[in-house]
Order: structure tokens, then C-alpha cells, then sequence
């Protein structure tokens, strides 16, 4: 008898599969995880517990879902199969105050500004493959409440996530989800814990929101860390006014923004010079983009900031590390606002 969940053996997984009628989709890259030793590995390193508000992105028939509700979570699952809806309803009824379900694309649920998603504090999920990349920088770009991310995803994906400056696998992706969330601890998994078995490798990885973010730069001046208005919202500081989270809503989106374009136009060409790169991202775009901080990125601009910063612009994007970055985009922010 497993464990953790119920479902987490070939047998079981295919009764279920059998009962409903279901077939695996290659497009949708089902792989049904069969280990419940694995799922208990996930529930260790999500550190579940009871009353966590987890969003899961793809709950399949449920397998990883039922040993979030055994160990008295609260789970939103969010679904885009249209013939794994009967199996989640079945166990709605059986766990009617724990857990609900979405029949949707994930990723279109997060663009959306009133997001039902919005008050999950932690992703645990055996994410579809061919997103996972995006699903996860959307959720903590998207979802101000999340805190942490448990996932399974490619173990090439989990490389991009996990990389260190002067890698191969590190790059704007790398960048951009490090400025929010760290990776803090990963295990293998191989491909016979899955029916059918992918043909790739797997990795599950735990992601902790990175404190020390972006935003966390607003508000310093030349190195004095002194108290930065966004720390109000990243810390739930409710004592504050209506005025000053709306300012700090505004300043979060500004520093994101600039990062990610800064990131963007760092990597566009890879194996020219920074500067030369971002130069040539801000030729290829200024005239089809509304971004304002394409429009304000030129040579005088790049080569402010960089001093600033006391980077070279000489260098590669690869070389410069995500604090790096940061600063940069900070320092951008600032002169806009001079």
C-alpha cells in the first residue's frame, strides 16, 4: 500500500486510466508519475503542511494532488484536458472543503488581472513539460503571495533554472526568474517512475522567493539600504496606505520591467559585447515596440549605467552575475527619474 497517494503505482494509475477512458496525449505531455517514493520526496521538499494554499498546473488523474490532500492542504488545480475533468471532479467530491479545479490553460488564468490564483502561497506540480520554463516565471512574476515552487520539469530546464554566470545554460530565463526566486535543492528522477516513460530526463526542483528581489533595490541610494517603500508590499505590510501600495505596485512593475528588458537586450546577441548587444536589440525594436525603456536605452544610457554600476560594457551578458543586473536595472529606473 503506498504511502503517500493512493494512485502513485502502475496498477492503480492504470485502473484509473482504464476506468475513465483516458489515453495518455503526447501533445499535452502526459506522463503519469507511478512512484509514490518520488511523491514523497516532493511532499519533503515543498515541506507541505496542513493548510497551505498550493496551486497545482496540471494534476493529471490526480496522483500528486491526493498526497497534497492527505497531508491536509488546501489545493486549486488548474487543468487543460477536458477528459481528466471527470476525475477531478470525482475527487472534489471526496475532499469538497480542501480542493478545487480549473478547466483552463494556466497561462492564460495568469495574464488575467483577477487571477483565482492569486492567494496561493506555494506550486507543487509535475508540470507539462513543454511550458514548464514559462509556467513557473509567470507564476512568480504573476502571483505576489507565492512563495516557494516544488516542480518536476525536463532536467534541461532545471539546468536554465539553476545556472551559474559563465555557463552554457545560463541566460535571460536564468536571470530573470533568479532576480525572484532561488534555487535552494533539486533531486533526479528517472524515467521509469512515469507510465508511459518520457524520453527525456527529469528534475524536481525547489525554488524559495528570493527576498532580496528586483524591488528590493528601489528606494537605495548609493548603497545606503535604507527602507525601500516596495519592501511594504513584499512584506504584507498592511499598515500601509492605499497610496503608498499603489506606489509600490507601480515601482515593482517599473524595476521589472527594466530588468527584463535590460536582460533581454543583454542576451539578444550572445557572443557580442553587452553593449554592442544591447545596441543592436534596441535597433531591431524601437520602432515596433511601446516600451518605453527601449525607447530610452542608447549608447549614453548603457554606458552611464554600466559605470555606475562598475561593469564593464566590454564584457559578455553571461559573465555579469543576477545582482549584477539588478543594480542595473536600478540604476536605470533612477536616471528615468531624474
Amino acid at each position: 500500500m503506498p504511502e503517500f497517494s493512493p494512485l502513485a503505482t502502475p496498477g492503480k494509475t492504470r485502473e484509473i486510466l482504464t476506468r475513465y477512458g483516458l489515453n495518455t496525449k503526447k501533445s499535452l505531455g502526459q506522463h503519469f508519475l507511478v512512484s509514490d517514493g518520488v511523491i514523497g520526496r516532493i511532499l519533503r521538499l515543498a515541506k507541505v503542511s496542513r493548510g497551505d494554499q498550493i496551486l497545482e498546473i496540471g494534476p493529471g488523474i490526480g496522483t500528486l494532488t491526493e498526497a497534497l490532500l492527505l497531508a491536509d492542504a488546501t489545493v486549486f488545480s488548474v487543468e487543460k484536458d477536458f477528459s481528466l475533468l471527470p476525475v477531478l471532479a470525482d475527487i472534489q467530491a471526496r475532499y469538497p472543503r480542501q480542493f478545487c479545479y480549473l478547466h483552463a490553460d494556466a497561462l492564460d488564468v495568469l495574464a488575467t488581472d483577477d487571477s483565482p490564483l492569486r492567494e496561493a502561497t506555494k506550486l507543487v506540480a509535475n508540470l507539462p513539460y513543454a511550458v514548464a520554463a514559462t509556467l513557473v516565471l509567470e507564476c512568480f512574476v504573476r502571483l505576489s503571495c507565492l512563495q516557494s515552487a516544488t516542480v518536476m520539469v525536463q532536467s534541461e530546464v532545471a539546468q536554465r533554472m539553476m545556472a551559474k554566470p559563465n555557463s552554457k545554460d545560463y541566460g535571460a530565463y536564468t536571470i530573470k526568474l533568479q532576480s525572484l526566486a532561488l534555487p535552494i535543492d533539486s533531486f533526479k528522477v528517472s524515467a521509469s517512475n512515469f507510465l508511459p516513460p518520457p524520453r527525456v530526463n527529469s528534475t524536481v526542483l525547489h525554488l524559495q522567493r528570493n527576498s532580496g528581489d528586483t524591488n528590493s533595490y528601489v528606494g537605495k541610494e548609493n548603497g545606503n539600504d535604507s527602507f525601500c517603500k516596495s519592501e511594504l508590499f513584499l512584506t504584507g505590510n498592511h499598515s500601509a496606505s492605499t497610496a503608498d501600495i499603489s506606489h509600490d505596485i507601480y515601482l515593482r512593475q517599473q524595476m521589472q520591467q527594466a530588468l527584463f528588458t535590460i536582460v533581454d537586450a543583454a542576451f539578444f546577441q550572445r557572443r557580442k559585447t553587452v553593449r554592442n548587444s544591447m545596441l543592436a536589440y534596441v535597433n531591431a525594436n524601437i520602432n515596433n515596440s511601446d516600451n518605453a525603456i527601449i525607447r530610452a536605452l542608447n549608447l549614453q544610457v548603457i554606458d552611464s549605467i554600466f559605470k555606475q554600476a562598475q561593469i564593464s560594457p566590454v564584457c559578455r551578458g553571461e559573465s555579469i552575475p543576477v545582482a549584477g543586473y539588478q543594480k542595473l536595472a536600478h540604476l536605470f529606473v533612477r536616471l528615468l527619474a531624474c
